[in-house]
């Protein structure tokens, strides 16, 4: 499995690097956040970082990911993004995704600062596959891979020098093949650095 991650995630840094020194694209830097379970289960009552006294349907799922947008820096309408994160599910295992999508990016009306996006592509993920137990423990089924479709909106301030702060959810579906999607849809809410 070690092997896996450290090949995953060299291919992500070699595909940023090799899109960077082609164009004048934006990279951007996510910050993982938080995730919202839209139907209350058994399996996140006891989530390791439940928010609050939600009893797991709020969790916070601490990672970090790397995009690369194919838009010319600065730019506004439709682009293509690839990118790769890694962040703790709600059973606090490591969930690994490569992705793939589309951008249609534009400015609020009468402002060149604030703006708004929506995305919609394809994930790829490598991720344990789990279960909970009558006892509120999990059981771990050991690592799978599967095909996640994603949507997600933005909003998000761009500053004169063309960096900007972005907050994105993302809609993901129910897969029973990954413990962090079975059972449930999910809100994904992370924070994003782009220059």
């Amino acid at each position: 499995m070690k092997k896996i991650t450290k090949v995953m995630a060299g291919l992500a840094v070699a595909g940023v690097f090799t899109a960077t020194t082609a164009s004048a694209g934006e990279i951007n830097i996510n910050m993982y956040g938080a995730s919202y379970h839209l139907t209350k289960s058994e399996a996140y009552k006891n989530a390791p970082r439940s928010i609050g006294a939600s009893k797991g349907q709020w969790v916070y799922n601490p990672g970090i990911g790397l995009e690369y947008d194919f838009r010319d820096k600065g730019t506004m309408g439709f682009s293509i993004f690839t990118g790769a994160g890694y962040f703790r599910d709600c059973g606090d295992y490591p969930f690994e995704f490569v992705e793939l999508g589309g951008r249609y990016k534009n400015n609020f009306w009468g402002t060149n600062s604030w703006f708004w996006e929506v995305n919609a592509g394809v994930a790829g993920a490598y991720a344990h596959d789990w279960d909970v137990k009558s006892d509120g423990s999990t059981i771990d089924y050991g690592t799978t891979t599967a095909a996640l479709p994603v949507a997600s909106v933005g909003v998000g301030y761009k500053f004169k020098n063309d960096t900007f702060l972005k907050y994105t959810a993302t809609y993901v579906p129910e897969n029973n093949d990954l413990g962090a999607t079975g059972g449930t849809n999910l809100i994904f809410m992370w924070l994003t650095y782009g220059f």
